[in-house]
Order: structure tokens, then C-alpha cells, then sequence
């Protein structure tokens, strides 16, 4: 017959020093080894390089000027508060237009120093200021200029130029369509100054403004986006009644007692990228309709 054995009950085959116990006859060798655990001590939280990037851009000419620009005639509302110098409350969120911006940046110096196109030039008047992405002269025009300021390759005429980078979510929708409403009216406005008072009289660009009222003939858009790098060209005659018409789109807004006359010309915050990304001026995001 098997026998069967088992083993004895844990508790009895252990001596109190094995069964984890301090034995109260035993020496120091006998002793339990003490052991301390440290909590881990978290490293501080990397500070974020978007909060460098919006300090930047706060500091950025177009963020801090109170003249009308004429970027900013992208919505009636919008301008109206700038006209009003109103106070700016809410900053949203730029990092797309951030990006756009460096993008934007570096493929104007590239331009300018492989081409000699002239890039980010100012044009004003006693209402609109703003700067002009690309300016190609034709050849008369830019025999006037002294020989280290002339364009490798001048254009068969004046053109007034505009970049434009966008993601690839709209993108179908720029090559379908082209320039929006107010893009248009924003380079209308540029060439229209470059028409009627010429460059700014600025340092770095006297020898611009010498020139006087410059014949622009075309005006062109460069969309980039920002996602594939894709690059959609569309030019226009240069049509000096849709110029006027944009003028007479500043004269409203300058006429309006209040920003709250004016209209919002997009959808509104939640429903527009454009709103989603306007800085508010003195009424909370979602106010106004």
C-alpha cells in the first residue's frame, strides 16, 4: 500500500528568527534587515515652447498696432474694435496661425535673396497701413531703382502679391474657389495704396518711396499648404472699381458710432475658424451676432 506524506504545517517547521520575527535571544547577525523606501522625487514640469511662440507673436508689429490694417479687414466687427482701440480680451488659440507665420517668414527671405523679389513692404495712408507680401516690378520700373535693389528676373508688369498658407482641411476648397471675399479685398487695398501714395516713407525703404504712385496691373495669390507644401497660384487683373468697392467697405466701418454696429462678417466663434481665431476686443468670446 502507498503511503502518503505531507509536509508539516509551514508555522511548525520554522524557527521565529526563519518565520520573519526578531528572535529575542538572538545576536545582531540575527537581526531583520531594515529596509527604507524613498518616495521618487518628480522632476519639475518642462516649461511649454508654445508659451515662447505667443509672447513672440504678442510682440509682432501687426499685434500691437492700433491703425487700421488692412489684414484686419477680414471682418467689419474686427475692425471696428481696432478703430476703437478697444481692449483686447481674449488671445484663443494661434499655433496654427503661428506656424503659418514661420512658414510664411522663411519662404519670403528665400525668395528675396534667390530672386531679389521685394518682400514685407509697407504701404500707408492716413487710414490703412499694412505690408505687402511681394511686390514684382516690371522692367521700366525697376531700371529706377539703383542696381543692388533690382529683381534677378523683373515681371512683364507690377504685381502685387499675396501668401497664403492653409491646412490641407481646406485646401480642396481654396483650389475649387479661389481667394475669399475678403482675401480679395485685402490685396485690393495693398495695390490700391501702391496706386495712389506708393511705398511708406520709412527707413530701409526711402529709395522705394522716391519711386512715387506705382502702376499696379495684377495681383496675385500664392496659397502654400502647410501640411503637403502644395503651392496653388491664381492671378487677376488689377480692377480698380473692386478697389473702390473695398474703400467703400473701410469708409462704413469708419463711420460707425460703435463696433456694435458693425456686423460679424463670419459665423461666429464655434461655427468659424476665422471667429475661433479673432481676438475679441472688450466683449467675452460668443458676445454679438
Amino acid at each position: 500500500m502507498r503511503r502518503s506524506t505531507s509536509s508539516p504545517p509551514l508555522s511548525s517547521s520554522l524557527s521565529p528568527c526563519d518565520a520573519g520575527a526578531r528572535c529575542p535571544q538572538a545576536g545582531p547577525r540575527h537581526a531583520l534587515l531594515e529596509i527604507s523606501v524613498t518616495a521618487p522625487t518628480l522632476a519639475p514640469t518642462p516649461v511649454s515652447i508654445w508659451d515662447a511662440a505667443h509672447a513672440a507673436d504678442a510682440r509682432r508689429p501687426r499685434s500691437v498696432q492700433t491703425q487700421l490694417g488692412a489684414s484686419d479687414t477680414i471682418c467689419s466687427r474686427r475692425s471696428g474694435y481696432i478703430l476703437a482701440d478697444a481692449e483686447r480680451t481674449n488671445a484663443g488659440d494661434k499655433r496654427a496661425a503661428i506656424l503659418g507665420t514661420y512658414i510664411h517668414k522663411g519662404l519670403l527671405e528665400d525668395a528675396r535673396r534667390e530672386y531679389g523679389w521685394l518682400v514685407e513692404r509697407t504701404v500707408a495712408d492716413d487710414v490703412l497701413r499694412g505690408h505687402i507680401d511681394v511686390v514684382q516690378l516690371d522692367a521700366a520700373t525697376a531700371a529706377r531703382l539703383p542696381k543692388r535693389h533690382r529683381p534677378v528676373e523683373p515681371g512683364e508688369v507690377v504685381t502685387v502679391e499675396d501668401v497664403k498658407t492653409k491646412s490641407s482641411r481646406v485646401w480642396d476648397r481654396v483650389v475649387r474657389y479661389g481667394p475669399t471675399a475678403a482675401e480679395m479685398r485685402q490685396v485690393l487695398l495693398y495695390a490700391d495704396l501702391l496706386r495712389t501714395v506708393g511705398f511708406a516713407d520709412i527707413p530701409g525703404q526711402r529709395y522705394l518711396h522716391r519711386l512715387g504712385a506705382i502702376d499696379v496691373r495684377r495681383i496675385r495669390f500664392r496659397f502654400v499648404c502647410r501640411d503637403t507644401g502644395e503651392e496653388h497660384i491664381q492671378e487677376f487683373p488689377f480692377d480698380e472699381w473692386l478697389a473702390v468697392e473695398a474703400r467703400w467697405w473701410v469708409d462704413r466701418v469708419m463711420e460707425a458710432a460703435s463696433p456694435e454696429e458693425l456686423r460679424r462678417d463670419h459665423d461666429g466663434p464655434g461655427l468659424s475658424v476665422v471667429c475661433d481665431n479673432c481676438e475679441d476686443h472688450g466683449v467675452p468670446q460668443g458676445a454679438g451676432a
